[in-house]
């Protein structure tokens, strides 16, 4: 069956996963620990995270497929070949790809049936799931917000099972992973600020050194 934490429970695996972003420099295995606990906490099958780069794209960084043996990107020695999404297309948000109207628009979307679901396009899916023999099913895309309301990338989980059935990422799984999200978010932002001060440090120290070497 999936497993559903409680209270206690999600709290406890929160803070767990808290100190482990904490201490983690590496912003790839970071995103990559985000990744690996919401496919946990929502007993998913698959899940992709993306990082919003500087050309206004989503960028996949981490794909995990159990059933196929998927994993690309992350720790992983494979490198991710897909094709970035962008956020626009013809001057507005592009609202086809339905990571890209996720971090447009910071809605979470929890698909039943990505076969029937309109108006998002699921072709990509389809074309793999043709070409692998897995069939993509239930889907559920959140936000990576921080705590400047800023959408810095997606998270995308695939295929809730529940007793070898698929089955749809139900409201509490939901809002049980919000909070990994949101973590997971501020954990990468931090790091990006702390990289960001360790340059300006190591350049403002060459400065210092160049005018005493003046």
């Amino acid at each position: 069956m999936i497993k559903l934490y409680t209270e206690q429970s999600a709290f406890q695996h929160l803070l767990d996963i808290s100190v482990q972003l904490s201490s983690e420099a590496n912003s790839d295995i970071l995103m990559e620990k985000v990744l690996l606990a919401a496919i946990d906490v929502s007993n998913a099958d698959a899940g992709s995270i993306y990082l919003v780069n500087n050309e206004n794209e989503l960028e996949f960084r981490t794909i995990i497929n159990k059933t196929l043996n998927i994993h690309l990107g992350g720790s992983s020695a494979e490198k991710i070949t897909f094709p970035t999404i962008p956020l626009r297309v013809d001057g507005e948000d592009n609202k086809s790809a339905i990571v890209a109207h996720t971090a447009n628009t910071g809605k979470v979307i929890n698909v039943t049936d990505v076969y029937y679901e309109q108006p998002f396009d699921f072709s990509a899916a389809r074309k793999m799931d043709r070409k692998t023999g897995y069939r993509t099913q239930s889907m559920l895309t959140f936000p990576l917000q921080d705590h400047t309301n800023d959408i810095i990338g997606v998270i995308q989980l695939i295929n809730a099972v529940d007793q070898n059935a698929i089955v749809a990422f139900s409201k509490e799984i939901e809002r049980q992973i919000l909070s990994f999200a949101s973590l997971g978010a501020i954990a990468l932002t931090n790091r990006a600020l702390i990289h960001d001060m360790e340059q300006l440090f190591e350049s403002f120290a060459q400065t210092i050194a160049s005018a005493i070497d003046e």
